[in-house]
C-alpha cells in the first residue's frame, strides 16, 4: 500500500465563530430551541443542538457537529457571566464614588458651618464688643 495514493482521513477542522451575525443567529436558534423544546438541565436537549446545528446550515452554510454547538453555547454562557460579574463591580464602585463625592460635600458644608460658627462666636468674645 503506498501512502502517497491514501488521504488521509481529515479530523474536524478548527470552526471560526468570528461572524456576527452567524452568533447572532446561533444565539436565536438556541433561545428558540430552548424554548420551544425545553432545556435540561442547564443546557439544551440532543436534539435541539441538532436543530439548532441544521439552522446554522441552512441559513449560513455552516456545518457543526452536536459537540461544537455545545462548546460554542458554553464558551458564550461563561462569557456572559464574567461580563455580567465585572458589570456589577463596576456598578458597586460607581455607587462607592457617587458616596464618597456626596461625603466631601457634607464634610465641606460641615466645615464651612464650623468656621461661620467660630467665626460668631470669637465677634462675640471679642474685647471690642
Amino acid at each position: 500500500m503506498d501512502q502517497s495514493s491514501e488521504t488521509p482521513i481529515q479530523k474536524n477542522l478548527r470552526t471560526y465563530w468570528k461572524d456576527e451575525i452567524l452568533t447572532k443567529t446561533f444565539l436565536e436558534a438556541s433561545i428558540l430551541e430552548g424554548t420551544v423544546s425545553g432545556r435540561q438541565g442547564s443546557s439544551l436537549k440532543p436534539y435541539s443542538w441538532e436543530n439548532v446545528g441544521e439552522i446554522l446550515r441552512k441559513t449560513h452554510s455552516f456545518d457543526v457537529d452536536q459537540s461544537q454547538v455545545i462548546n460554542r453555547y458554553d464558551y458564550l454562557r461563561h462569557r456572559y457571566a464574567a461580563w455580567c460579574s465585572l458589570k456589577t463591580k463596576t456598578e458597586e464602585n460607581d455607587e462607592m464614588e457617587e458616596e464618597s463625592e456626596d461625603e466631601s460635600q457634607r464634610t465641606s458644608q460641615g466645615t464651612q458651618f464650623m468656621n461661620s460658627l467660630r467665626d460668631q462666636i470669637a465677634l462675640k468674645l471679642s474685647p471690642s464688643s
